[in-house]
């Protein structure tokens, strides 16, 4: 399996669904058998020097549905939450990054993710109908027991794939005790993948 963004040639995010067509169709084309899932979050890089980070609008947030080749999977965060992804950071993992740019350092601890009710229902239902599987961006139990409603109610997919995602900054603290809380709470028959910071440096 290959999670996929997508970055233009000078190596900042794309936001072009044109420019996900194009790579998902190479893909495609070298590894047919390669299960493809996009990254939801597509909109967290500016397009010039200068600009402000910031999520697209809703509306083209769920183009993703609408990719040609079709992914099999696309991630989705569940609840508006925090994500300051450098909380846990220290000078030495951000020395030598574009996060030891005071202005993408701040871009990113202030960073929020938008995923309300209404928008994931409706990106969920978009995603379903062109047979594309929802693969949930969990980090606690209040999350997982939302989509378990939702699985209830019969407005989301199953089986039920999710990564619980440890990264603090809003998210959950990587520790065992967190992770076997979470694994105990994962219904029988979900597949279950973790997430965490690749530095330990701050712990």
């Amino acid at each position: 399996m290959l999670h996929v963004h997508v970055r233009e040639a000078d190596g900042k995010g794309s936001k072009r669904l044109s420019k996900f067509n194009e790579l998902l169709a190479g893909i495609r084309a070298r590894v047919p058998d390669m299960i493809l899932q996009v990254g939801g979050s597509i909109s967290f890089a500016p397009e010039n020097d200068g600009d402000v980070a910031k999520w697209l609008s809703d509306d083209t947030r769920h183009m993703l549905a609408e990719l040609k080749p079709t992914p099999d999977q696309v991630t989705i965060a569940i609840n508006t939450n925090q994500m300051n992804v450098v909380e846990q950071m220290c000078a030495a993992d951000v020395a030598g990054t574009s996060l030891a740019e005071p202005a993408n350092y701040r871009a990113y601890r202030e960073m929020t993710i938008p995923a309300g009710p209404e928008w994931v229902e409706e990106h969920i239902r978009r995603l379903s109908s062109n047979g594309i599987q929802t693969h949930f961006q969990l980090a606690t139990i209040a999350q997982l027991e939302t989509v378990e409603r939702m699985m209830r109610k019969g407005s989301c997919n199953v089986p039920l794939i999710v990564t619980w995602v440890a990264i603090g900054g809003g998210f959950e603290a990587p520790n065992l005790y967190n992770l076997a809380n979470f694994v105990r709470a994962c219904p029988n028959g979900s597949v279950l993948t973790l997430e965490r910071p690749c530095s330990t440096c701050c712990h």
